[in-house]
């Protein structure tokens, strides 16, 4: 037996919401409801940060910056960061029901690596009341791991990494 006694995946694009879909459409509609277009690959690219971190870098993306100091004649503010995050949570709050469905032969390996004697954990970058949400529709479908960290319950103490 092997001295690794867990393995902890990702939510969406991991396990479930093949592609992120949920947030992926809620950053593109929430920034063009700010009157910015933003294109599927800028809301993609910072994938697993916090959401209202991911917000900010797209905020800083230079043409994303270009595009808001044209639209509102100044740079993004902490206010503004703060309005596009508060718009994210509510639309994804109702969409993400319908993004739990757990991607192909998911459930068959968490299966797998039980009986092998794993214990199953999970990460996200959302917060736990979304994580009810996703959590609980994807365990009617057959998907549930043994623990669960959320944005919530690790905040700004960990240094994120990017790969």
């Amino acid at each position: 037996m092997t001295k690794i006694k867990g393995i902890i995946f990702d939510w969406a694009g991991t396990t479930v919401d093949f592609g992120c879909f949920a947030p992926v459409n809620v950053f593109i509609d929430i920034f063009k409801s700010a009157e910015v277009t933003v294109t599927i690959d800028e809301a993609r690219e910072p994938m697993g940060m916090l959401k209202r971190d991911h917000i900010q870098t797209m905020l800083e993306m230079p043409r994303i910056q270009q595009l808001w100091q044209k639209q509102y004649g100044k740079s993004h503010s902490e206010q503004d960061i703060d309005n596009l995050y508060n718009q994210f949570e509510k639309l994804l709050m109702k969409n993400l029901k319908s993004f739990t469905d757990p991607i192909i032969n998911v459930t068959e390996v968490i299966d797998d690596l039980r009986e092998k004697g794993y214990v199953i954990g999970s990460t996200t970058g959302y917060t736990r009341e979304m994580m009810k949400i996703v959590s609980s529709a994807a365990k009617e479908k057959g998907y549930a791991p043994d623990h669960i960290v959320t944005a919530d319950d690790v905040g700004d103490t960990v240094d994120r990494i990017h790969i």
